[in-house]
């Protein structure tokens, strides 16, 4: 049976960070759209299998137009920055 798109998206995202070795604990930042919240799903559910952390999960609003409701990432870097790169801090 083949993966639907949703668990494809979510693997090639996991493989990249497994790739790394030094990652083992991310962010989920996702919308509220169907796709975004499948794909999200299914990242979680990786993460589990691989023993990676999620230390959190951040929404923004779609559609997202940076010029019109501003970017919404560096607001959640400055929240998450302590308990993403603390391990690399130390």
């Amino acid at each position: 049976m083949a993966a639907s798109t949703d668990q494809q998206i979510a693997l090639v995202v996991l493989c990249k960070m497994t790739h790394f070795t030094i990652i083992d604990r991310f962010l989920r930042i996702q919308t509220s759209t169907h796709l975004c919240n499948l794909v999200s799903y299914q990242v979680k559910e990786l993460a589990k299998q691989h023993n990676l952390t999620i230390n959190g999960v951040f929404d923004f609003p779609e559609p997202y137009v940076p010029v019109s409701n501003g970017n919404p990432f560096p607001g959640i870097i400055s929240r998450s920055y302590v308990d993403t790169r603390s391990k690399c801090s130390t």
